[in-house]
């Protein structure tokens, strides 16, 4: 693609894909159980294993979505450093999120079967902290570069966000006297 896309947004499905999955991450926080013991209940039991798994396979679409995006570059060019960081991020919140769940996914098992293996148990529940700790920092990351990109003006708060967007004027503008900016002396 040629044309310029610095202020276009993302589409449609790219951000339903990003708000519908901060709701549905949000769902599974308000069901979150508070101690393991109730899973006892087979019904609760049931129905956070088929959440767990909805919750992946709306994930892995989602990453399969926007990964085969990530050739239309709806920005300028962040500096290479960081790119590097904001793509780390991103793939730090698919890898821990998914582990969120693979992890619930483990302890519903290991409760549920009659295998005694405590320690198992309990490295797998620490891991399902770990993960949930984990994406809770990643996702801070991801909101901070976010306001960092709207305070910077550059088009990818709008592209993404339906609310306090930049005009495309004001953007424009913003770049505009940035690169007529003259370069301080080193000297």
């Amino acid at each position: 693609m040629t044309r310029e896309r610095r202020n276009e947004t993302h589409s449609w499905l790219a951000r339903l894909f990003h708000w519908g999955f901060i709701v549905v991450l949000a769902v599974g926080l308000i069901r979150q159980i508070d101690e393991v013991e109730e899973l006892d209940d087979v019904t609760l039991l049931i129905e956070e294993t088929i959440f767990a798994l909805v919750f992946l396979v709306l994930l892995l679409f989602r990453f399969l979505y926007m990964t085969s995006r990530r050739r239309e570059k709806l920005h300028p060019g962040p500096t290479p450093r960081l790119l590097r960081i904001e793509r780390a991020i991103h793939l730090g919140m698919y890898v821990s999120l998914s582990a969120l769940a693979v992890t619930g996914l483990m302890i519903g098992g290991l409760y549920a079967s009659t295998i005694n293996a405590p320690l198992t148990f309990a490295f797998v529940l620490w891991s399902h902290e770990a993960s949930y700790w984990v994406s809770v920092n990643l996702i801070i990351a991801h909101v901070a570069f976010a306001i960092y990109h709207r305070l910077r003006r550059d088009g990818v708060w709008s592209s993404m966000v339906p609310v306090f967007t930049e005009k495309p004027e004001e953007a424009r503008a913003q770049r505009t006297r940035k690169q007529r900016e003259p370069v301080a002396n080193s000297s």
